[in-house]
């Protein structure tokens, strides 16, 4: 406090307060020092992303969400804006959506969309959603057909539903 009072609009220092705040269980505290924080630094993106993810540990995922997008209103390229924001849309359960808004990047070359992404994302359905982890690993694959781990994961899945015969042929396709 004694540092914010010789300068109270360093978003950095009330950014890292409000956490504090929040790891202390005085969320309503926090969020006045995020809001305030951003307030300071409309573009500070770490403050933004620990706000949102602040926000969804809350289950307060609308908010999180706005809080990507006021982001990428100041900085439409924002990669790190840009996967939470698609993160956050899979967390809720929102799945073509979040499919709609990472393909709006697919084939850019950027790191929050290339095949090791959408394979990632694919690993993260894989337990819970296996057409929808199929549909990611397929999008990996369209990206980069040399991209190992897409076909492992899209074997992995077929494997899971017994559908060996399928699992076989998609690593053969990729040898």
């Amino acid at each position: 406090d004694r540092a914010l009072s010789s300068d109270p609009s360093n978003a950095e220092l009330l950014g890292a307060k409000a956490s504090v705040l929040e790891s202390g269980d005085r969320w309503e505290e926090s969020k006045r020092a995020y809001v305030d924080a951003l307030r300071c630094a409309p573009a500070n993106v770490t403050v933004r992303l620990n706000y949102a993810s602040a926000l969804l540990r809350r289950d307060e995922a609308n908010a999180a969400i706005a809080c990507y997008e006021d982001g990428l209103r100041l900085d439409s390229s924002n990669c790190f804006l840009w996967r939470a924001k698609g993160d956050a849309l899979l967390g809720m359960k929102q799945y073509d959506a979040a499919y709609r808004w990472f393909e709006m990047r697919a084939g850019t070359g950027e790191e929050c969309c290339n095949a090791r992404e959408w394979t990632r994302r694919g690993d993260r359905l894989s337990s819970d959603n296996h057409d929808e982890a199929l549909r990611y690993y397929d999008k990996a694959l369209e990206l980069d057909p040399n991209h190992t781990l897409a076909w492992l994961g899209k074997a992995r899945v077929l494997r899971s539903e017994k559908r060996d015969g399928e699992a076989l042929a998609v690593l053969d396709q990729g040898l």
